[in-house]
């Protein structure tokens, strides 16, 4: 049986989900740096108290953006690394496709993750970004390990964590903190190709 708060509850959910909204479309925007709290409220329609309780800055909230799109990522991450079938290669390509997305998706986020946050409050946003490329990184370990007669490098751990600093670093700095890859899918087409033949050949993936 729903308790009495059930309702209440229900409403603060929402004015949570409001306030994100509100912050993700001054991301995409990239009016976020400039924007204040009373911004983020007038746009999600609630008080600024109504805002501190539930984060303790404008940064908080990004960070709840920021979080969500790290655990999406490690999702289907997994789904596609750890699927019981498909070759190497196909789970190669499928993971640079799907983190080339995924920063072509998020990319407002991103970059506010890397530049936006003051200082004091950087560090959350580099340890969950630590933490996710530790997940990463252990999951093509693992992939590379059961694959590893398809590659000529001796050491499948060791080159787990510069496949994925290849690929993550790659789409970070070409696709989320410029714009002139992500405007054209004919360059992003290219780009996520030169990727694969960086990654592959780093390998010595064996046909």
């Amino acid at each position: 049986m729903a308790t009495e708060h059930a309702p209440q509850q229900r409403r603060s959910v929402q004015t949570r989900e409001r306030i994100i909204q509100s912050v993700a479309a001054l991301l995409e925007a990239d009016a976020y740096s400039a924007a204040t709290v009373q911004d983020i409220v007038s746009a999600a329609g609630c008080s600024v108290g109504a805002f501190y309780g539930r984060f303790k800055d404008k940064d908080a909230a990004l960070f709840a953006i920021y979080e969500a799109r790290c655990n999406a990522l490690e999702e289907d991450a997994a789904a596609v690394l750890q699927a019981k079938r498909g070759s190497l290669e196909h789970k190669l390509r499928k993971f640079i496709a799907l983190v080339v997305e995924h920063t072509l998706r998020h990319r407002p986020v991103i970059r506010a993750g890397l530049v936006a946050p003051a200082a004091s409050n950087i560090t959350p946003f580099t340890q969950r970004a630590q933490i996710m490329n530790g997940y990463l990184i252990e999951m093509m370990g693992a992939l590379l390990r059961s694959h590893q007669d398809k590659i000529a490098h001796k050491q499948p751990d060791r080159a787990a964590l510069y496949v994925v600093a290849i690929i993550g670093g790659l789409t970070r700095d070409g696709l989320a903190s410029t714009t002139r890859l992500a405007e054209c899918q004919d360059s992003i087409d290219e780009f996520t190709k030169e990727i694969k033949k960086m990654v592959y050949g780093y390998l010595g993936l064996k046909k």
